[in-house]
C-alpha cells in the first residue's frame, strides 16, 4: 500500500477538501443556476411583449438572481 502526501496551498483549501465541503458547494451552485433559469423563463412568460419579444427588465433579472443566490446558499448550508 502506498501513501501519498497531500500539500494544500492554504488552510481553507484543506478544510474544503478534507471536510467534504465540495459536494454541498457544487450542489448549491447547481440549484441556484437551475432556479435562476426557471425564474427567468417564468419572467419571460409573464413579461409584456414588444414586437413578439418578451421585455424582461433589469430589475426582474436582478431579483431572479438574488432569489437564486439565496436558494443556492440555503441548499449548501442545509447539506453541511
Amino acid at each position: 500500500m502506498t501513501q501519498s502526501i497531500i500539500v494544500y496551498r492554504n488552510p481553507l483549501e484543506a478544510a474544503l477538501w478534507e471536510g467534504s465541503m465540495v459536494f454541498p458547494i457544487i450542489s448549491g451552485c447547481f440549484v441556484g443556476f437551475i432556479t435562476f433559469l426557471i425564474l427567468l423563463k417564468f419572467a419571460e412568460f409573464c413579461a409584456p411583449r414588444r414586437g413578439g419579444i418578451p421585455q424582461v427588465t433589469d430589475f426582474v433579472m436582478g431579483s431572479c438572481g438574488i432569489i437564486a443566490l439565496c436558494l443556492g446558499v440555503l441548499t449548501c448550508l442545509k447539506m453541511i
